[in-house]
Parts: structure tokens; C-alpha cells; sequence
């Protein structure tokens, strides 16, 4: 990370590092100094406003033109206008903050604190764009004429979620690097409750459907070893404690349950679980899901597999340590 923050840095264009005393020299600077970690956190982190600022500027021009249904664009152009108003308050803030610490009323540790309220800031706009993908995708499943306004959605976001990883990993070095600052929680990064049932089963995986869901729960045994069985409908909502459903909890006893991920999978495998919305994935098994996600994606058309791999990766990424 030290390194990448260094490269990062020494491509900075001049205009983006601070002058005077403030800040250590370009050509001797090295990735471990906080000051020089600070500047790359502030230019990625600006980095990441222009590109919000830009993406929101196309939307808020292409999608007037485009065929939606008119609530539907109504919300979705909100929304761009939300990024672009945040991408303004960002840029504003951060003007701000290269000014105090030239003038030397703001330290590192005050620095590194304001940008992880920034990071925080634009990931409050940008985690509403899973809803509206949510809908621009529904409306293009309805209606092909709705393909052009979800696929432009979608790649406005990727680009926006590249520059805020890369904004939000720099936050984090120059935060590690800086002793009396506690690293910074990442925005929307912190796992979900883990939900367990009593006997100390819990979800795994978790997909919804029209008229209810798909859970897989597992628990795990002497040695290490996991069992997976499978709930349909909405009796994981009684099983474990979550919503308030008038659904009577099944009995663990009486379920199938089977040893082993891949058996667990073939259990899930039984319905297109793959393509049903993704609702929760239990931390650990993340990378088991993703992998599993990506395999049965492998035959899809791209650009479908595209659309669904958006949909998992915003669940996996909220689920990941």
C-alpha cells in the first residue's frame, strides 16, 4: 500500500501538491512520511470528487433523452444531482483544508480525521446507487428500451467506485501511518449483524425472490467441519430473529442438511439462485461465494453476467472484513 501510495503521489500533477514548508519536497519524498501519504489521500479524494462530478454532469444530460418511465428518471436524475452536489461540497472542503494546512492551522491528524468524513460523505451518495440500479435494472428486465438508462447507470458507478477505492485505500495508509489518529472506519464497510439462529446455525448466503427467499444456513461441527441446509420462503425471517413475519420457524432437526461447501452449493443449486437478487453473505464466506457466483456465470452472455455480477458485488463488498 506504502508503495502504491508513493507512485500515486509522483504522478500527482504540481498544481496538486501544497507549496512552502508545509509539505516535503517532490523529488525527495518517500511513502513512509505522513505529510507525503497526506498529499496522495488529498488528491486521490479529489480524484474521486471530480469523477463524481463528471459522471453526475453526463447522467444529468444523457438521461432527458433516453426512454424511462417518468418517475423513474425523475429519481434517477435526483439522485445525479445529489453526486454533483456532493461533488461540489467535497471540492469545497478540501480547497479548504490544503489552505489550513499551508497556513499551518490544521495537522496531519486533523487532516486525515476531515478526509475520512469525506470518504464518508461520498459514500452516502454512492450507496444510494444500489437502489436506483436495483430499479433501472427491473424496468430494463420489463422493457428492452430501458437497457441504454441502466447500462449508462452502471458504468457511471463502476467508474465512481474505482476512484472511491482508491480514495478511501489512501485515507487509510496515511491513517495507519499517523499514531495518535485511530484508523478510520470505511464507509458502509462494516459488516452486517451475523445472524444466528439458537442452536447456533446461521446464514450464509441469503437471495430474494418475488413471494419470498432462498437462504442457505450452516453451522459448524468437531474438527471444523460445516453442515449446510437449505430454507425457503420467509421462515428464515422467524429463524432468525429478523423482520416480523407471521411465519412459523422451521424445526433445524428436520431440515437436510449436508456436508460440505459444494454440497451446500448443489442445495442452492437447485433454484437460479445466481440471478435472484442477493440480499446478505455471511464475512467468511465471501470469497466462497464470489468464486461460486463467477462459475456459474461462466456460460451467461457478458453482458448479462455483467448485470448480475453488479448486483452480488454490491452485497459482497458491504460483507467483507
Amino acid at each position: 500500500m506504502v508503495d502504491e501510495a508513493d507512485r500515486y503521489l509522483r504522478g500527482l500533477p504540481k498544481q496538486d501538491w501544497f507549496e512552502g514548508d508545509a509539505m516535503p519536497n517532490r523529488e525527495r519524498s518517500k511513502a513512509s512520511q505522513p505529510a507525503v501519504l497526506l498529499a496522495a489521500a488529498i488528491g486521490a479524494v479529489r480524484d474521486c470528487a471530480d469523477a463524481m462530478e463528471t459522471q453526475a454532469a453526463g447522467l444529468l444530460r444523457a438521461l432527458p433523452e433516453l426512454s424511462m418511465d417518468e418517475r423513474l428518471r425523475s429519481t434517477v436524475l435526483e439522485w445525479s444531482a445529489g453526486l454533483k452536489d456532493t461533488a461540489a461540497r467535497v471540492m469545497f472542503e478540501l480547497a479548504l483544508l490544503q489552505a489550513e494546512i499551508g497556513e499551518r492551522k490544521a495537522d496531519v491528524a486533523t487532516a486525515v480525521q476531515r478526509l475520512s468524513n469525506l470518504d464518508s460523505t461520498m459514500m452516502t451518495v454512492l450507496d444510494a446507487s444500489a437502489d436506483v440500479l436495483s430499479k433501472l435494472e427491473a424496468a430494463a428486465e420489463r422493457d428492452e428500451e430501458h437497457e441504454p438508462a441502466f447500462a449508462l447507470v452502471m458504468q457511471a458507478v463502476r467508474v465512481m467506485l474505482r476512484k472511491f477505492g482508491t480514495a478511501r485505500a489512501a485515507t487509510g495508509v496515511v491513517s495507519q501511518e499517523v499514531s495518535s489518529v485511530p484508523t478510520a472506519p470505511r464507509p458502509s464497510a462494516t459488516p452486517p449483524p451475523k445472524r444466528v439462529a439458537a442452536d447456533g446455525s446461521l446464514v450464509v448466503v441469503e437471495v430474494g425472490a418475488e413471494g419470498g427467499s432462498l437462504t442457505l444456513i450452516g453451522r459448524e461441527g468437531e474438527g471444523g467441519a460445516w453442515r449446510f441446509a437449505r430454507v425457503t420462503d420467509d421462515q428464515s425471517e422467524a429463524l432468525f430473529g429478523e423482520g416480523d413475519v407471521p411465519v412459523t420457524a422451521p424445526d433445524l432437526t428436520t431440515l437436510v442438511w449436508v456436508d460440505g461447501w459444494e454440497a451446500g452449493l448443489a442445495l442452492l443449486d437447485r433454484y437460479p439462485w445466481v440471478r435472484l437478487s442477493p440480499q446478505y453473505v455471511h464475512p467468511a464466506f465471501v470469497e466462497r461465494v464470489r468464486a461460486a457466483v463467477e462459475a456459474r456465470l461462466a456460460n451467461v452472455d457478458p453482458d448479462g453476467a455483467e448485470r448480475v455480477r453488479g448486483r452480488w458485488e454490491w452485497v459482497l463488498r458491504g460483507a467483507g472484513p
